[in-house]
């Protein structure tokens, strides 16, 4: 595995559209260079609009994104997209493009202005189409392709820039359960592999639990919570960040935090009743 070079930090970060009114604001922020890290959160907490700023997609209400120890702003965009790929929520193409048209773009960064794909262009693409289980489906447009499929175009673009540092948010997004895992497996072997820094936004939370090594939770404005995946999933964080009442007990495969949320109508004090006729723990 080729050791990591990257660092992304931030310091004193306000994020959002209005300079009066930020979503998020930040004392600091540090990713792990060269591990997972998920960013969960209820809808609207900021965590898209936190992965943006941190991708120089959105200029930062307040404070600095650093890539390196400098200030992300100043990083040429050419050479910022050698270094950090970004595959936001809800991403368009032009008309009418293929999905190998779609995966060749990941190589621009990698080429000068107007020079024809080489043989390590090429190969790329045929190895991130392979990774996505895409081959076939090459030559197709994008918009005959269930949503599914493009998400997985997508994912291959992102994979053919062959960046040190990925950012995904909501990676998942219309896939069904087998392809889900598929893309989360895909991520966790590059990860482990290469040593690629990925950050990503994730709604299901056991999947957060099991593919994370960090995790930072959101709410109120402002980090909740951020470690490892025990420290983080608690049955007390689940409740503050999502107002929901929860038990949290090991996967009994795996060990990662298991959340299993509660009825609404459930009793409050549930969760420690259960843990009292289980054995199980709350983390």
């Amino acid at each position: 595995m080729a050791e990591p070079t990257h660092h992304l930090t931030a310091a004193s970060l306000a994020v959002g559209y209005s300079p009066s009114r930020p979503v998020l604001t930040l004392d600091d922020l540090a990713i792990p260079t060269g591990r997972i890290t998920t960013l969960i959160g209820s809808n609207g907490s900021g965590k898209s609009t936190l992965l943006r700023t941190i991708a120089r997609a959105l200029d930062p209400l307040g404070g600095v994104v650093s890539l390196d120890g400098d200030d992300i702003a100043h990083v040429p965009r050419r050479q910022l997209a050698t270094i950090l790929s970004l595959l936001p929520q809800s991403p368009t193409a032009p008309e009418g493009l293929t999905v190998r048209q779609l995966c060749e773009f990941g190589r621009h960064p990698h080429r000068g202005f107007l020079k024809r794909s080489t043989d390590a262009d090429r190969t790329a693409v045929d190895n991130a189409l392979a990774a996505a289980h895409l081959e076939e489906l090459s030559g197709q447009r994008l918009d005959e392709l269930s949503g599914g499929q493009r998400q997985r175009a997508w994912i291959a673009m992102c994979l053919a820039q062959q960046t040190p540092i990925m950012l995904l948010d909501e990676p998942t997004t219309f896939l069904d359960i087998a392809h889900q895992l598929e893309v989360l497996d895909l991520l966790h072997e590059l990860n482990r592999t290469t040593g690629t820094t990925i950050v990503m936004v994730l709604h299901d939370l056991n999947h957060a639990a099991q593919y994370s090594d960090h995790v930072i939770a959101v709410a109120d404005g402002g980090v909740h919570s951020r470690g490892r995946p025990a420290e983080v999933f608690t049955t007390e964080t689940l409740r503050e960040v999502f107002d929901v009442e929860a038990v949290v007990i090991p996967h009994p495969v795996t060990g990662a935090p298991l959340c299993l949320p509660l009825p609404r109508a459930s009793n409050a004090a549930a969760p420690n009743a259960y843990s009292r006729q289980t054995g199980a723990s709350n983390l």
